[in-house]
């Protein structure tokens, strides 16, 4: 019996010391294979990042009420000009113009030698745009025509198709109703040329 004792031993204690290796050895095999897990995940999420195509910027629909922005037409000083082979013509608008309590400045034929197609040509520089967008609306079907001059004051060359100014009331109504317009960058591209605000 005290022979049997030691073999006894031995045995046990070979078998003990099997399982801290055999949990070792699980441990370090989940490691690996979360390891692996998360550098595959990493690899398949960058190649994703790359191909996703980038949000376009919006386009929001805002109110805008055009006159809000618009000088008083007494502070709009207009020369009006004849582009037409009809006599006094440039008289009789600037008298109308006139009653709708805007400043009249030059009244004589066309200086710059134009004949004039359809209703008018309303001409400014760039710091009498908002005085041009004004008198636009007044004669509906007028041409505003951008230049070089200097100053606020704008050029109304009549055009044989002109007909009447329209009245401060009428004006009014869409001076002060606000209308739908876009902004932002993902609008489509406006024309860059002028165009009259009541065509």
């Amino acid at each position: 019996m005290s022979q049997r004792a030691p073999s006894g031993q031995r045995s046990g204690s070979s078998r003990g010391g099997t399982k801290p290796i055999t949990i070792v050895l699980l441990i370090l095999a989940m490691l690996a294979l979360f390891a692996a897990g998360f550098g595959v995940s990493r690899f398949f999420a960058g190649r994703t990042s790359t191909t996703v195509a980038p949000t376009p910027a919006p386009c929001v629909t805002v109110s805008v009420t055009p006159g809000a922005s618009l000088p008083k037409p007494a502070k709009v000083k207009v020369n009006v000009y004849n582009s037409t082979k009809t006599s006094g013509l440039a008289r009789r608008t600037a008298a109308e113009t006139k009653k709708r309590g805007f400043a009249i400045g030059t009244v004589a034929n066309d200086p710059a030698g134009v004949v004039v197609k359809g209703v008018a040509e309303i001409r400014y520089g760039p710091d009498g745009e908002p005085a041009a967008q004004l008198l636009a609306l007044y004669i509906p079907g007028a041409t505003l025509v951008a230049n070089d001059t200097t100053g606020t004051a704008i050029d109304l060359a009549v055009g044989p198709d002109f007909g009447a100014i329209l009245s401060n009331a009428q004006v009014a109504g869409s001076i002060a109703s606000p209308s739908p317009t876009t902004t932002g960058a993902g609008c489509a591209s406006k024309s860059a040329s002028a165009a009259s605000p009541s065509a």
